[in-house]
């Protein structure tokens, strides 16, 4: 392990500062902070065992493939 307990995830907007004694701080900094993941977390960043938003990693891999396999059998049938 790397020797840390998982408290939660940082919310959007918000920022978190430790000190150098360890003290933790969060603010949260944007007024409406929408949450919008970024395609590449999922594929390239982002550990096959991870989860994003509850969402499996490997998972969403596994249906970004799928989907792009219909999308070619559709459209790539004369190629």
């Amino acid at each position: 392990t790397l020797g840390f307990d998982f408290l939660r995830d940082v919310a959007p907007g918000e920022a978190i500062y430790i000190t150098e004694e360890g003290q933790l701080f969060t603010r949260q900094c944007a007024d409406n902070p929408v949450s919008n993941p970024c395609l590449f977390e999922y594929v390239y960043f982002a550990r096959p065992d991870s989860f994003i938003d509850k969402i499996s990693v490997y998972s969403a891999r596994v249906n970004m493939g799928t989907k792009l396999g219909e999308i070619i059998a559709r459209e790539w049938v004369d190629r």
